[in-house]
């Protein structure tokens, strides 16, 4: 929505202003949220159009993932990869996963993907999901 005459904040000549200092001081516990000074800045430095083509690039990542490699636990995997992997990451890990042994089950391929990438800086939060659903899947089944 354009607000004030522009279409993102980081078009402001106040930016970054107040109304990030929740993500400013790391305060906001939204995974996501990471990446809101590298997508504006990203914006501003190489344009809307740059962001969006990237954005849409991710997305098929993601359905493709989705679509392929789901196990049936690991969509918040995939779903917050696509999101805080770099682009250049994301593309070196959906090359891995498409390379891997057609010998390998969905499972398999998973548990290879995870280990390689979810220790990336990027993912350290992931990597915090990943271990809580294997705890809450280790409880629920002992």
């Amino acid at each position: 929505m354009i607000k004030n005459g522009l279409e993102v904040c980081s078009d402001c000549k106040d930016y970054p202003c107040s109304r990030f200092d929740s993500e400013r001081i790391g305060y906001d516990s939204f995974v996501t949220h990471k990446k809101v000074f590298t997508n504006l800045d990203s914006i501003k430095g190489s344009g809307i159009d740059y962001f969006i083509d990237g954005q849409n690039n991710r997305m098929n990542i993601l359905i493709d993932y989705l679509a392929k490699y789901d196990d049936g636990r690991s969509k918040s995997f995939f779903c917050i990869s696509c999101t805080l992997l770099p682009l250049d990451k994301l593309y070196e890990s959906s090359r891995f996963i498409d390379g891997l042994s057609h010998f390998f089950d969905i499972k398999e391929k998973n548990k290879q993907l995870k280990k390689k990438y979810a220790y990336s800086p990027s993912l350290f939060c992931t990597r915090i999901l990943v271990l809580q659903s294997q705890h809450r899947a280790d409880y629920t089944t002992s």
